[in-house]
């Protein structure tokens, strides 16, 4: 991941953030933005990044400034970060359980095996 990339992360759902943070619906940000909703949908989506003076008309639209959106992306890259902990402890989690069952499994397979030579 390039540094530009790196400082983009997380850009659309900071916006999605800041939008639904005031009650906005993509259309209503749209038309106070003049930015279509279908791009605003794709920016939040994280299909894509607007170019700066798209930026800076959707935090017009918003009535927000640079270090709200600022704030917004730090809260959701902490978001990210906790939620990519918790699935990490789940994938653990179940990696745990299967190499239980498949303990498990093959202490009744060989069980059974002594039981027949038995």
């Amino acid at each position: 991941m390039s540094n530009g990339d790196q400082l983009l992360d997380g850009l659309g759902p900071a916006l999605k953030h800041l939008r639904t943070e005031r009650g906005l619906r993509q259309g209503d940000l749209a038309e106070a933005s003049g930015v279509a909703a279908a791009q605003i949908s794709t920016y939040e989506s994280g299909k894509g990044n607007p170019r700066l003076g798209t930026l800076e008309k959707l935090l017009i639209g918003l009535g927000a400034e640079f270090s709200d959106l600022d704030r917004a992306l730090q809260r959701v890259r902490r978001g990210s970060q906790a939620t990519s902990r918790v699935q990490n402890r789940q994938r653990r989690s179940d990696l745990g359980a299967e190499s239980l069952a498949a303990e498990r499994a093959l202490s009744g397979f060989l069980t059974h095996l002594a039981r027949i030579a038995g």
